[in-house]
């Protein structure tokens, strides 16, 4: 029972959090990307899960946007800004206290997690896919942002 109520109690859990072995962080990942879809059909149609982005062809994308054939986002659908338009969500779970965030201000980490996530899909949603794209960047403590 001691072991248990130190990892609980402890730096243990920000381990968990923080960790890429073990599958937490995946398993956080696809469990809101299951469950969000759910949500957006409420308002929206068409809405899809992990859909393939279409391949490149001649497009002249800046430094850092994702080339990869199979490339997949975690979410499309249609009327999320607008009746027809279509619009890709792609998520993203932070943990504040992770050595990557724990210098930072609160808006500085939202900000650079939704940046990271622009630069890799931005240029090649709107220029291939000709949609829109919103990363849905979230935090382990439940915030989510702006």
């Amino acid at each position: 029972k001691q072991w248990y109520q130190r990892r609980v109690r402890g730096v243990e859990i920000d381990h968990t959090l923080i960790c890429k072995l073990g599958g937490y962080t995946s398993l956080r990942h696809s469990h809101l990307r299951d469950t969000l879809p759910n949500l957006v059909e409420v308002v929206c149609k068409d809405v899809v899960t992990e859909p393939p982005l279409l391949p490149i062809t001649n497009e002249n994308l800046p430094r850092g946007t994702t080339l990869k054939t199979d490339a997949r986002l975690d979410i499309s659908c249609r009327g999320f800004y607008s009746a027809l338009d279509k619009t890709f969500l792609d998520i993203r779970i932070l943990h504040p206290n992770s050595q990557s965030n724990a210098k930072k201000p609160l808006a500085g980490m939202y900000k650079a997690h939704e940046n990271e996530k622009k630069t890799k899909y931005l240029h090649r949603v709107r220029e291939v896919e000709k949609a829109n794209f919103t990363p849905f960047v979230m935090s382990t403590t439940g915030g989510l942002a702006p």
